[in-house]
C-alpha cells in the first residue's frame, strides 16, 4: 500500500507536506517515501536500529532519526512538516524490517540512476 500523503498546505513563509506518523503506547514513527529521502540526500546509514523499512519508505523512530530528518527536510526542501496521526494498540511498523535488515541501498541507487 502506497503511503504518498505529499498534500500541501500554507504554513507561515514555508509550505508544509504532510506525513504520516504512527504510534503505540512504546514509540512512533515518522513515515517518509524513498523518493523523499532521495531528493533530500539524506544519508539513511546514519539512521539507528530502530527505524524501519517496507518496499514503499522508511519508518523514522520519533527520538533521534525522526528529528534529524526534520532539520534537514526544513533546510533542504524549505518545507515544515504537518503530521497525520495514526495511533494503534500495537503499531504495525513493528511488523516491518528493521532499517538496517533491509535492502535500502537497492532502492535509492535505482533513483540515482534514473531507474525510479
Amino acid at each position: 500500500m502506497a503511503h504518498d500523503f505529499s498534500e500541501e498546505v500554507a504554513n507561515d513563509d514555508l509550505m508544509s507536506e504532510l506525513f504520516t506518523f504512527y504510534s503505540d503506547m512504546r514509540g512512533g514513527w515518522l513515515f517518509v517515501p524513498w523518493k523523499r529521502l532521495h531528493d533530500i540526500k539524506f544519508d539513511i546509514s546514519t539512521l539507528s536500529d530502530r527505524s524501519y523499512a517496507d518496499a514503499d519508505g522508511a519508518y523514522l523512530e520519533e527520538e533521534v532519526d525522526m528529528k534529524l530528518f526534520e532539520i534537514l527536510f526544513m533546510e533542504r526542501a524549505k518545507r515544515r512538516i504537518v503530521l497525520h496521526d495514526v495511533d494503534e494498540h500495537v503499531s504495525s511498523v513493528r511488523t516491518k524490517a528493521v532499517l538496517h535488515d533491509f535492502d535500502w541501498r537497492s532502492i535509492m541507487n535505482g533513483f540515482a540512476e534514473g531507474f525510479i
